[in-house]
């Protein structure tokens, strides 16, 4: 079984079986069984009672296995809860058997937000904000975008890598994060009006991800 050692809660894990006849005779008939953790669940099979019975897959493989040949099947799980989730399949054809077993480690996904600007500025002046994301897990946390959401009394003058601003909000994709990078943004903003408390509203998302931070000049 080909699969991640890690994964991330509610992004879906895509396992390679592949079975190969090292004999010198064809397997007209084989059998797949696949067993896999609570809190693995098939697209076509839901298990919100978390029903061991339910999380048993059989399946014929047509066509069977010719001589010295191999062949992959595709598994593909989401994880509905972080843990150590096993999945154990085993081969079957005349009389003969072969198991195998893959563990993924599943981690709740953890991305930090932190924004930090100045506390005051004058009007016609410019004010710059480091916005910095990191990925806590112990898995890459994908579809990584930032965006950042301008007041009126802000206008955009430049952003950091490749940040793009559309109708007041500025846009970062950054794509895949790997476990413990920390990625920096700089954004600078002029001021054009006073008012008590103009208020930057950040926010990231990804693949089961979702903060926000307010923060306010």
């Amino acid at each position: 079984i080909n699969a991640p050692k890690t994964g991330i809660v509610e992004v879906p894990i895509s396992y390679t079986i592949r079975l190969s006849n090292p004999g010198t005779g064809d397997l007209d008939d084989i059998q797949l069984k696949a067993e896999y953790d609570l809190g693995l669940e098939h697209e076509q099979v839901k298990n919100p009672g978390n029903d061991p019975k339910k999380n048993v897959l059989l399946t014929s493989i047509k066509g069977g296995l010719k001589a010295g040949a191999s062949r992959d099947e595709t598994l593909v799980l989401l994880p509905r809860r972080p843990g150590a989730l096993g999945v154990r399949v085993t081969a079957s054809s005349a009389g003969l058997f072969a198991p195998a077993t893959h563990i993924v480690t599943v981690e709740q996904p953890k991305v930090s937000l932190n924004v930090e600007g100045p506390l005051k500025r004058y009007v016609g002046r410019a004010a710059a904000w480091k916005i910095t994301v990191k990925n806590e897990g112990i898995a890459e946390q994908t579809g990584v975008i930032v965006r950042a959401r301008l007041p009126a009394e802000l206008r955009f003058n430049t952003a950091s890598r490749n940040g793009t601003h559309v109708a007041g909000e500025v846009t970062w994709n950054l794509g895949t994060i790997r476990p413990g990078e920390v990625v920096a943004l700089d954004l600078t903003t002029d001021c054009l009006t006073a008012a008590p408390a103009a208020e930057l509203v950040t926010q990231v998302t990804a693949d089961g991800v979702r903060v926000e931070k307010s923060s306010r000049l």
